[in-house]
């Protein structure tokens, strides 16, 4: 069990983390659906001890994860909302830095679902929106206006390639990508000379990532590659962004959702759970740092 590290290029520092726990047969789009149940299921997990990137290794062939994320179900119901506060108020700390002269501002989410974040992107100030999203699921649970705004399949630059954008966000999916030094190429290519991305994904250096150990929600088969904040400012500046912001993201989410998290016996959880969703004290927004990063960076105007 092995691998090469994508920031240090070499694979000396690089040491088994935990084992594959699951079987071939296992793999199907159920467990590649978004907001499951965490099921501890995972890959062999290697660490490169000198950045602290934490990968699977080997890694799932890409085609077969292509297929799998074509099929999977769309499942964040009423969570959009909590989940769209959190990210729309990073959107927003992104537009405080964008130039207002360059407006109307064009706009991509990369790994949209259906798309609920195009429409918290025109109130932060992007007047065209456009979304990119594998799972046809996802794309059918869009609302009409913005579904036909939404390409269908793995994010790529050919994808788009008559359109440059003034900012591209990608929430929660940079940790589920093959080859992210490919993928944040690609995000260069569609960008606009001086335009910026925003990233949130798991932060794999985190308190609770440390505490739970192979427990972690973090540590599951969806995940491919899981950073550190300087793993991702090391991953985009060896790209060529600039003007590099790295930060803690908070999260306001309801009490049913944090315990959805908790790790515990699965009947007893469900039990639990099936209680908060349906009482007051389950719906209590509580804002928490539970361990993901916030990441914000420029394309150089030359």
């Amino acid at each position: 069990m092995s691998g090469i590290c994508i920031i240090c290029e070499t694979d000396t520092h690089v040491r088994p983390l935990y084992k594959k726990n699951y079987r071939e047969e296992d793999i199907n789009e159920q467990i590649f659906s978004a907001r499951r149940l965490p099921d501890r299921i995972h890959a062999n997990v290697v660490r490169c001890e000198k950045c602290g990137l934490v990968f699977a290794s080997p890694l799932v062939d890409p085609s077969l994860l292509s297929g799998l994320y074509e099929k999977s179900v769309y499942t964040y119901g009423n969570e959009e909302t909590y989940i769209a506060k959190t990210y729309a108020r990073y959107l927003k700390k992104l537009a405080q830095r964008m130039d207002t002269h360059t407006k109307p501002w064009s706009y991509l989410d990369i790994g949209c679902g259906n798309g609920f974040m195009l429409t918290a992107a025109k109130e932060a100030g992007f007047e065209h929106v456009y979304g990119c999203e594998p799972s046809h699921h996802a794309i059918e649970q869009a609302d009409p206006s913005i579904r036909h705004f939404i390409k269908q399949g793995m994010f790529s630059a050919e994808l788009f390639q008559n359109q440059r954008f003034d900012a591209v966000s990608c929430f929660q999916t940079l940790d589920h990508i093959p080859d992210p030094r490919a993928f944040v190429r690609e995000c260069l290519k569609v960008l606009k000379p001086g335009g910026y991305v925003l990233f949130i994904n798991h932060n794999i250096a985190s308190l609770a990532a440390r505490i739970l150990g192979e427990r972690c929600p973090m540590i599951d088969i969806e995940h491919t590659y899981l950073h550190t904040p300087e793993t991702m400012r090391t991953l985009f500046s060896k790209e060529g962004f600039t003007e590099i912001d790295v930060f803690s993201v908070r999260n306001d989410y309801p009490l049913h959702y944090w315990a959805h998290l908790v790790p515990g016996p699965k009947k007893m959880k469900q039990k639990t759970l099936a209680f908060l969703k349906n009482s007051p004290i389950g719906q209590m927004i509580i804002p928490l740092y539970p361990g993901n990063i916030g990441f914000i960076g420029r394309k150089p105007l030359a």
